[in-house]
């Protein structure tokens, strides 16, 4: 991972926020945006001005989620790890969240069972079947997935290391032309 990478992980335990603070100390803490757009984006979450001053243990699950969510957001991260983002959202924190994300500059990588969710926002899906990675744009229905992936990371790999063998990069370049061709 580069070395500039700042992760934002949203997982669902709302026992990771402060219960003795207010909605917006826990914001405050947050957010690198300014006040204003901070609590424009709350307010698109359904958290407007009536929830800044009440303590975070007297919020709902459903509020603790939004607000643990909103905290990563709006903070300083450039990567967001996101375990199911959608769950306990209401519909208008939902289309919230979508148009967050789309409008995202940094790279989001997130897991939601909701296929609506998922077709606003991801730009690639791939699936994790029987412990495997599997993208389907590159994988015919019903047809076992290409050595492709493996082979241009292995050639790529050899391109870096200066110790590099040229007859091995040659037969691996060739491997990859021949997985090409076969997958069309």
């Amino acid at each position: 991972m580069a070395a500039s990478a700042r992760i934002g992980y949203f997982y669902q335990d709302m026992t990771a926020l402060p219960a003795n603070q207010t909605v917006w100390q826990v914001m405050q803490k947050a957010t690198t945006l300014d006040a204003d757009r901070t609590r424009q984006i709350m307010g698109a979450f359904g958290l407007d001005a009536k929830f800044y001053d009440r303590l975070v243990g007297d919020l709902s699950g459903g509020e603790q989620v939004k607000l643990q969510l909103l905290s990563i957001l709006v903070s300083a991260s450039n990567l967001l790890l996101l375990d199911e983002p959608t769950n306990y959202l209401d519909l208008p924190a939902l289309q919230a969240l979508a148009d967050y994300l789309v409008g995202y500059p940094g790279t989001v990588l997130f897991v939601a069972h909701d296929q609506t969710f998922r077709q606003q926002v991801a730009t690639r899906t791939v699936q994790l079947t029987d412990q495997q990675l599997i993208d389907p744009r590159q994988t015919a229905q019903g047809v076992p997935a290409s050595d492709l992936p493996r082979l241009r990371f292995e050639y790529d790999r050899l391109m870096l290391d200066p110790t590099a063998d040229t007859t091995q990069l040659r037969e691996l370049r060739e491997k990859i032309v021949a997985a090409q061709r076969e997958n069309g």
